[in-house]
């Protein structure tokens, strides 16, 4: 590859890439307000105390968790290795 088009490929993927940003915001915008991750798609509670929340998250294929926010700080430990 010559030196041109490596800089030429490189732009266009940083332009790329600036492009698909601002949809991706329009599209997180359309979802509605955020919801407390406790309370989002497939996030199910089932340890909570003062110092700590556990949540099962099954996320089945093809959907996806919605607009949600986190309160604290976050954890994750796949239950699955692959």
């Amino acid at each position: 590859m010559t030196r041109s088009f490596s800089r030429s490929l490189a732009a266009l993927s940083v332009f790329a890439l600036l492009c698909a940003l601002p949809a991706a915001a329009a599209e997180a915008q359309d979802e509605g307000p955020a919801v407390p991750i406790e309370k989002a798609p497939w996030h199910l509670p089932v340890f909570k105390n003062d110092y700590v929340t556990v949540l099962k998250i099954d996320i089945p294929p093809g959907r996806n968790t919605g607009f949600h926010t986190h309160a604290t700080d976050s954890v994750r430990t796949p239950a699955k290795w692959k």
